[in-house]
């Protein structure tokens, strides 16, 4: 972001593990989904400042990743 005096926006991808786009049992893209659809969940935190930290922004993500966490539904 150096240089770039734009918002970062913090998003958090979850649910992806196991998905065709993990390396989950060693491969990436060649295995079968476990189901269809695979249920994946997009979250995006409010605009930070450019002059945020890596420590910041990652912050603001894991926050993101918790309230995804949460809002999973149990099987």
């Amino acid at each position: 972001m150096k240089g770039v005096e734009v918002p970062i926006i913090p998003v958090n991808l979850d649910g992806v593990w196991g998905s065709i786009f993990s390396f989950e049992r060693g491969r990436f893209l060649w295995k079968v989904p476990r189901r269809i659809p695979y249920p994946v969940t997009v979250s995006f935190g409010t605009p930070m400042p450019p002059t945020s930290t890596a420590i910041q922004v990652r912050s603001a993500v894991q926050e993101l990743h918790a309230e995804a966490f949460q809002r999973r539904k149990r099987a």
